[in-house]
């Protein structure tokens, strides 16, 4: 089964993942609290070059990617196990990047886990 990796590799760096591999980009940008206006972090920007290679990465993927239903199911479930374990971090990421109050970025974090989790369910029936 292959791994899934969240991007955020650190709580305050978010880095390119590009053909299965972790890759500075060719800057970074500050992220801020969308209220206090405190910096909370950074990305890493793409170059015209490694946004065509993810691209094209992620199309020679999707062309070679025929998962069975077993398969997709334990992908997708696994995605959902993810984002509940990191719950809090996730809800804490949502408020400070987005200014939701904590019951609004909860709801998110849950209906994420649990998109992941019916999608899982329906990746059962599906054939190819």
């Amino acid at each position: 089964m292959r791994r899934i990796r969240l991007w955020v590799t650190q709580r305050n760096r978010a880095r390119l993942l590009i053909g299965g591999e972790w890759v500075d980009g060719q800057s970074t940008f500050a992220v801020y609290d969308k209220f206090s206006g405190a910096p909370i972090g950074e990305a890493d920007r793409a170059s015209r070059v490694q946004g065509d290679a993810a691209v094209q990465s992620a199309h020679q993927a999707f062309l070679g990617s025929r998962l069975d239903a077993s398969e997709r199911f334990a992908i997708l479930r696994r995605a959902s196990e993810l984002i509940e374990k990191r719950r809090d971090v996730l809800v804490r990421t949502i408020v400070d990047e987005a200014g939701f109050p904590v019951s609004d970025a909860t709801n998110e974090v849950t209906r994420a886990a649990q998109t992941f989790l019916i999608s899982a369910e329906e990746g059962k029936r599906l054939v190819g």
